[in-house]
């Protein structure tokens, strides 16, 4: 067969292909590849280069945060419902899902022209990942994490895990100071407090202190002004 004619047949076929794709970065693959045969073409028929076929826009893509969570002893349940208002009128295989024993990952395609995807890294604790699942439901996607362990989980991050060890660890030293030395505790108490207040607070704290020292100079101990 003449090569202008294998060209024009290899041309036709990539153009289906380009049809069907569906992937920005394959769709122009595909223009790039239809553009140099085409280009062939005409200068073997002693023709300018032909235009290139345009590739699709980029879908636009969208990160949702929002979610909530429920959990039984084996399941840590994720409910995304924010900004996917019209799911439910989507083909439910617009809608895929992965999982990492300490994440999870979720895509919807097509949805109102975008696209949405949600990504939960550093769980708290490990899941079983080929025993978790997502399913539709309503005007959102529930995604159920498959526990490693049968216990219940606090919080679902291990960055909230953190902070709320953190708190714990700081009350049971105040707790403990305060049986071991009452006045310590209150030092501690107030030096946070004067941290992670705001300015009016500061002063409010500065005030008492400044206070305390007064009276203590002149022989007064500081609960005999309610400190």
């Amino acid at each position: 067969m003449d090569p202008v004619a294998e060209s024009r047949l290899d041309v036709d076929e990539l153009k289906q292909l380009f049809e069907k794709a569906s992937r920005p970065f394959v769709k122009n693959l595909l223009t790039a590849e239809i553009s140099k045969l085409e280009n062939d073409i005409n200068r073997r028929a002693g023709q300018g280069p032909k235009k290139a076929v345009s590739a699709a826009p980029a879908t636009s893509r969208t990160k949702i945060s929002l979610y909530g969570w429920d959990q039984s002893d084996k399941f840590l349940t994720l409910y995304i419902s924010d900004k996917l208002k019209d799911i439910k009128g989507i083909p439910a295989e617009n809608v895929t899902s992965s999982f990492s024993e300490r994440g999870a990952h979720m895509e919807v395609k097509g949805l109102n022209g975008r696209d949405y995807y949600f990504d939960l890294a550093n769980l708290a604790y490990a899941i079983i990942p080929e025993e978790s699942t997502h399913k539709l439901r309503g005007d959102s996607v529930v995604l159920n994490l498959r526990k490693k362990e049968s216990k219940t989980w606090e919080c679902v991050t291990a960055a909230e895990k953190q902070r709320k060890d953190k708190k714990a660890q700081e009350k049971f030293d105040m707790d403990s100071d305060a049986k071991s030395d009452p006045s310590a505790s209150m030092m501690t108490m107030m030096k946070k407090m004067y941290e992670e207040g705001d300015d009016d607070m500061k002063r409010t704290i500065s005030k008492a202190w400044f206070e305390a020292s007064q009276k203590q100079n002149k022989g007064m101990k500081p609960e005999s002004f309610g400190m």
